[in-house]
């Protein structure tokens, strides 16, 4: 089971950095399956789409997605996809960033940033991430593997619990975070 993830993931690693082609592809696949337990779409990194201003709240939206994503078995989160599988592109995103020369390292870098914030430096192995451009927009693709141990994110200097459920990210509370963990992650008890 392990050496499949670990397949899989470094499978994600080569088309992410050789073929934009095949990631369309599986942002093909993604947009089919539509909002479930290992898809999700979200209109923006940082912006809010009705007050078109950078909102902290949309950042955090994408790391507990990423957290839940992981802590159940992994995904696509697509970053430029309203709910109803529509492509709005990240465009209001890159508008937000200062540097014009290269947006798109600028979003690269912020989406690093929030990463090491919220989940951790040492999770940011559970990523593979890339652009896609389905019908001319851009979008920003995160495939997110099933971790092999508890992912928390941080809010407000307290660590949090999510995983996914059908197609919402939910936050555990303690007991029932103890018997996913049990459910989860067997191992971790022996």
């Amino acid at each position: 089971h392990f050496l499949a993830q670990l397949y899989g993931f470094v499978s994600l690693l080569v088309t992410a950095e050789t073929d934009a082609e095949s990631a369309s592809a599986e942002v093909q696949a993604a947009l089919s399956a539509r909002e479930c337990d290992t898809v999700e779409y979200k209109s923006s990194l940082r912006i809010n789409i009705q007050t078109g201003q950078v909102d902290k709240r949309m950042e955090f939206e994408i790391v507990k997605t990423i957290s839940g994503l992981a802590n159940h078995k992994g995904g696509t989160l697509l970053i430029g996809v309203d709910d109803d599988g529509g492509i709005l592109g990240v465009e209001p995103d890159l508008k937000s960033f200062a540097k014009k020369s290269n947006r798109q390292d600028s979003f690269r870098l912020h989406f690093d940033e929030l990463i090491a914030t919220h989940i951790g430096l040492t999770n940011y192995q559970i990523l593979a991430t890339n652009w896609a451009h389905p019908d001319e927009n851009l979008i920003f693709v995160v495939q997110v593997i099933a971790s092999r141990s508890p992912v928390f994110t941080k809010s407000n200097n307290e660590a949090e619990f999510y995983v996914r459920r059908g197609a919402r990210t939910v936050r555990l509370d303690s007991q029932s975070f103890f018997d996913y963990l049990r459910a989860r992650w067997p191992d971790l008890f022996r």
